[in-house]
């Protein structure tokens, strides 16, 4: 969980500038471009992003990563409705 954290952190509020090539880059590596009209209106993504390809492996990641804490947590019995007593 603590990797997924430090990992979004990364890729949406760390940037940087490569002065002599005059690229952003995020906090992961990755080039970013400007964001298309479609993007920024539907999404409400700033004026820049990694592209399409990354916004769907990043939403695949955070969802993927949702379902398998429900997961473990439902295996660890915490969303049983069960009582002890």
């Amino acid at each position: 969980m603590v990797a997924g954290l430090i990992a979004g952190v990364l890729a949406y509020f760390v940037r940087s500038f490569h002065q002599p090539t005059g690229v952003w880059f995020d906090g992961l590596g990755r080039s970013l471009e400007e964001t298309p009209f479609i993007a920024r209106f539907v999404f409400g993504a700033d004026s820049q992003w990694a592209g399409w390809s990354y916004f769907a492996l990043d939403l695949v990641v955070f969802w993927g990563g949702v379902a398998l804490a429900y997961g473990l947590l439902t295996l660890a019995g915490k969303f049983d409705n069960k009582t002890d007593a």
